[in-house]
């Protein structure tokens, strides 16, 4: 039993030690781990860059000085002003407006819009009875607009 051991013992010691010296004496293959690792940094880097200029981009105020004009309040409104303003700070990795306010805002003039453009059907009647009668040019007209929201 003890010549098995020590056959046992000697064949994993010449397994190994050969195992090690082959190892030991195979060229070693040049390491490009860390030009790899620089290479992804300036590439991570280019993109950080064109994410924060066109985040500036789309933050630019200058964008905002003709809808936000007091000549082009008075005779539009301030609707666009507000949307576009709203747009912005959505933009950016900051805390700014939410989708969903800055889409009440365009609800909320594009029915405007609908109802200025509407209201030269309305007619005496357009009421009926019963309320709106479906067939009148004032609902159908409300009815385009409404597929197309």
């Amino acid at each position: 039993m003890d010549i098995v051991y020590i056959a046992i013992i000697g064949l994993l010691t010449g397994i190994g030690g050969t195992l090690g010296v082959q190892h030991a004496l195979k060229p070693k293959d040049k390491d490009d781990t860390a030009e790899v690792l620089k290479a992804i940094k300036d590439l991570e880097s280019s993109i950080d860059k064109a994410e924060a200029k066109a985040i500036v981009s789309l933050t630019e105020v200058d964008l905002l000085k003709v809808p936000c004009s007091s000549e082009y309040i008075k005779q539009h409104g301030e609707s666009l002003c507000r949307e576009m303003f709203c747009r912005m700070n959505r933009q950016g990795k900051g805390d700014g407006a939410t989708s969903k306010e800055c889409d009440a805002i365009a609800n909320t003039i594009n029915s405007q819009a609908a109802l200025k453009t509407c209201s030269k059907y309305w007619s005496e009647n357009t009421v009926g009875r019963r309320g709106l009668d479906q067939n009148s040019q004032y609902v159908q007209c409300l009815n385009v607009f409404e597929k197309r929201k």
